[in-house]
């Protein structure tokens, strides 16, 4: 299973939450301030790093087109650290 950060846990969460809710993602500067971070640099390099592990997808340029893949939704589904 992928590991994660306990801040991407919490980007996944909350954007699972999110897309549960409103059907489209965040914006960047939207999903940093709920999640605690400074800038949207490093959310973004957050993001990306999810993007990389296959966590998550996107459909288009746009941060606010991303879905969550069946591992993201499979990895929330167990309480972190097991």
């Amino acid at each position: 299973m992928t590991r994660i950060t306990p801040r991407q846990r919490l980007i996944l969460e909350t954007l699972r939450a999110h897309l549960a809710v409103y059907g489209a993602g965040l914006t960047v500067r939207e999903l940093g301030e709920r999640v605690g971070l400074a800038s949207s640099s490093s959310t973004s390099h957050q993001l990306h790093r999810l993007e990389v592990a296959r966590l998550l997808t996107r459909s288009g340029r746009e941060w606010t087109t991303v879905t969550l893949t069946g591992a993201a939704m499979k990895l929330l589904a167990h309480p972190p650290g097991s």
